[in-house]
């Protein structure tokens, strides 16, 4: 899961007429071969506003919660309709390296991992900083 912010901050917000902060979050993925998932962007809102999805990235996938923040039905969502078709290709097992973030671990999910012979590995806690792979290789 990332949130991107200026360099200088490690809150994303915007104001918006007082009402405090508004977050988006943006799930990324990629492989040890240097592939990339398309983005998976989750607005702070009821409902999708169309011209959020226009002149975005190819692929991505556009989504909202109540906070802007990844869900666990949210990560179902991106598990089944974006990671298992994007890596439909790849020989199984696979490995997918995760923080370790509540949403990411459901029954569900790894009832669809194991019936996708997909590894679920969650970094430890306070690591990620540090371990997360993109943060380390990509984005550091």
């Amino acid at each position: 899961e990332w949130v991107c912010v200026c360099a200088d901050t490690k809150y994303a917000y915007q104001d918006e007429g007082g009402s405090g902060k508004c977050f988006t979050t943006v799930v990324l993925g990629g492989s040890a071969a240097g592939v990339a998932l398309p983005p998976y962007i989750v607005y702070a809102a009821k409902n999708i506003n169309t011209s959020w999805c226009q002149q975005g990235p190819s692929r991505a996938m556009y989504r909202c919660s109540n906070k802007g923040w990844i869900t666990s039905d949210l990560f179902l969502d991106w598990f089944e309709n974006l990671f298992l078709l994007e890596t439909a290709h790849i020989p199984r097992p696979l490995l997918l390296l995760m923080d370790n973030l509540s949403a990411h671990i459901s029954i569900k999910a790894i009832e669809m991992a194991q019936k996708n012979q997909i590894i679920l590995l969650c970094l430890p806690p306070n690591t990620t900083h540090a371990l997360q792979p993109l943060d380390v290789v990509t984005f550091g």
